[in-house]
């Protein structure tokens, strides 16, 4: 059986947190376990951030949290491959996004374009606002989450709290 959307979302979650205990137990004595766990800590933020606002019904707003989460899963795989670099990134002094992406051949080039154009920005672009309007063209005040969109059924949705923390699972039938 295939796993739901959710399920690989909370393992990824789940993953994330097994990694950042890894970097944060050497993080005291290791500049690269450091720099690395912060990038790691701040694309989990940016991920729960993005997928609250889906959950939210604000989808197409989540993207906006997308692109600064493009930007640190590149800021990893810059780590990965100049870990000389882990000194200047802790200090602020790394080259910019855009300059550490063309470093390492990244592949959000035409995306990041998408996000400037239709979410990080201010715009009137289809992309950009055809959700906020109802099939009359009234304003939609209000966006609502379709379940759907994660691939599970509306009825096997819920929420539960662990850890005092929100986490969204889908259960299984019996």
């Amino acid at each position: 059986m295939h796993p739901s959307r959710v399920s690989v979302i909370d393992q990824t979650l789940a993953l994330m947190d097994e990694c950042l205990g890894i970097f944060e137990r050497e993080a005291g004595h290791d500049v690269y376990a450091r720099a690395c766990g912060l990038a790691l800590l701040k694309a989990k933020n940016l991920s729960v951030g993005a997928l609250s606002l889906q959950f939210d019904g604000l989808g197409q707003e989540a993207g906006a949290l997308l692109r600064p989460l493009i930007e640190y899963m590149e800021l990893l795989t810059y780590l990965r491959q100049f870990p000389d670099r882990a000194d200047a990134a802790v200090n602020d002094e790394l080259p910019s996004a855009g300059e550490r992406a063309m470093a390492i051949s990244g592949d959000f080039q035409g995306l990041r374009k998408h996000l400037n154009l239709h979410a990080s920005h201010s715009s009137y672009s289809h992309y950009s606002i055809s959700h906020l309007f109802n099939p009359d063209f009234t304003f939609r005040k209000m966006q609502t989450f379709v379940p759907q969109v994660l691939g599970v059924p509306h009825e096997s949705f819920r929420l539960r709290t662990a850890d005092g923390l929100p986490d969204i699972v889908a259960h299984q039938q019996e």
